[in-house]
């Protein structure tokens, strides 16, 4: 029995260790995919880099994988705050030598469910808080794992420089980089980067704004989307038949959030209105637009929008409007955010003695997690 554990053990460490392997972009395509915008990465510049943490982990609830956590110790299980740490490192290292740019951590999940959401619909994320936050047989000894490692990550992360963890409790955490960006950093003027594979993301991509990017993580097909490829890659991503591009080329990046209200989100468990999917939505909103009952710019919640006829199918649109809209969550809870705080303990020392005593087995790569950070960019920590 005790050697099908070690088996077992071994095998869920690969699969952690591989699966964030993938998650660390190769710096060749880096290059590639940043080379449009490499015009705007200033030497001694910062860029605010945003990973979700949700997105990250999803991968590891495969059904045909998941029985492997089950036989994780304590010290197995620090596996994954090693690999959070040396995510950070692959990331900072690129931008410090290749780019000799600052870089500014935002790590974010939760580990409650949204109230305010649930408020408004009971199915809100149903599926994803039935598998992440529920009692779950099949999955709860994982979710343990990772609460575990995230409570040693937030003691730990405030000993790195620039470096913050968010744990947004009974917010949605979905919403922190617009929330960062636009109220409480004041980021507008550095490079955003946001790493996810949330397409709720892109409401971040207005038409005006170029500093924001977002890197969806998917292997050897990661994009790197922006407002100019945005509405493209989302059109695309649906995979239609007989695509015609002049359908949707006047589609306005600021309309984001109302497509959203209007189509299903599965992740959200969202249902959409009259079954739209992307491309209906769309020529729905442009066909509003041509009869001056839609303008081409931002909209939000509060705005009164009717879009429907139908009372019922306004309203649902209205709800679901309500659900995804990062600017209406934030000001509606905007008490709560305002809460939040990024605390500086910087310790150098600190961090090495516990990468020392805590992580020998999985140690964390220091050189890359400081690297650039409280010296010129492109320095390591010696």
């Amino acid at each position: 029995m005790s050697n099908m554990m070690n088996l077992a053990n071994n095998e869920g460490i690969q699969i952690v260790q591989n699966t964030f392997h993938s998650k660390k972009v190769k710096y060749q395509l880096l290059d590639k995919l940043f080379k449009p915008y490499k015009g705007s990465f200033e030497r001694g510049g910062t860029i605010n880099i945003y990973i979700d943490i949700n997105s990250l982990l999803k991968s590891f609830y495969n059904p045909t994988t998941i029985d492997l956590f089950n036989s994780f110790n304590n010290n197995d299980s620090k596996i994954f705050t090693s690999e959070i740490f040396n995510i950070i490192g692959h990331y900072r290292h690129y931008f410090a030598r290749y780019h000799e740019m600052y870089t500014t951590f935002y790590l974010f999940n939760s580990f409650d469910k949204s109230s305010y959401h649930l408020s408004i619909s009971e199915d809100y994320k149903e599926n994803f808080y039935e598998k992440r936050l529920d009692e779950n047989s099949t999955t709860n000894i994982l979710n343990k794992i990772i609460e575990n490692e995230f409570k040693l990550i937030s003691r730990i992360i405030n000993y790195v420089p620039n470096t913050y963890y968010i744990n947004t409790n009974k917010l949605d955490p979905s919403s922190i980089p617009y929330y960062i960006i636009n109220y409480k950093e004041n980021k507008m003027n550095e490079i955003n980067l946001v790493i996810s594979n949330d397409i709720l993301q892109y409401q971040l991509l207005g038409s005006d704004i170029s500093n924001i990017l977002i890197l969806e993580l998917r292997g050897e097909k990661t994009k790197l989307i922006s407002n100019f490829n945005v509405i493209d890659e989302l059109v695309k991503s649906t995979k239609p038949k007989n695509l015609d591009e002049n359908s949707y080329k006047d589609f306005s990046p600021d309309l984001l959030n109302i497509l959203y209200g209007l189509i299903s989100n599965k992740d959200y468990n969202i249902s959409g209105v009259k079954r739209m999917g992307v491309l209906r939505g769309i020529k729905f909103i442009l066909e509003k637009i041509n009869s001056n009952k839609l303008f081409p710019r931002k909209y939000f919640p509060t705005d009164d929008i009717q879009l429907f006829d139908d009372v019922k199918d306004n309203d649902k649109f209205l709800n679901n409007l309500k659900l995804i809209d990062f600017c209406n969550n934030i000001e509606t809870n905007i008490d709560k955010y305002d809460k939040i705080q990024f605390l500086d303990l910087i310790d150098y020392q600190g961090f090495r003695l516990f990468n020392d005593e805590i992580m020998s087995r999985f140690p964390i790569m220091l050189n890359f997690v400081f690297e650039g950070e409280g010296n010129e960019p492109g320095n390591e920590i010696n």
